[in-house]
């Protein structure tokens, strides 16, 4: 007659603790990586950045003769000698070999 000794069952409830406490510090990293509760960079106020609106652009009214009269744009040069001429733009077929 052999006698058995029964095999005593590993406790692995320290092992499952520790990989759950793992899992918990992984996702609570993550939510506060993905979904941080302070934001580093504020969002700028839009009205101070964005010009007027089209509406208030089509309502300004431009004077030619203001702007012509004007002592600042009296003083202006030009610096065309005269209309610029251009040579040939390209060949009639840019497919052909050369």
């Amino acid at each position: 007659m052999a006698i058995e000794v029964p095999k005593e069952k590993k406790n692995h409830s320290l092992l499952w603790l520790g990989i759950i406490i793992l899992i918990l510090v992984a996702a609570y990293f993550a939510w506060r990586l993905f979904f941080p509760s302070s934001k580093i960079i504020s969002e700028p106020d839009m009205t101070k950045l964005v010009g007027p609106t089209t509406q208030e652009v089509q309502k300004l009214e431009l004077d030619i003769n203001q702007v012509i009269n004007h002592p600042v744009f009296q003083t202006l040069k030009s610096h065309l000698l005269s209309p610029l001429t251009t040579g040939p733009l390209g060949r009639t077929n840019p497919f052909l070999p050369f």
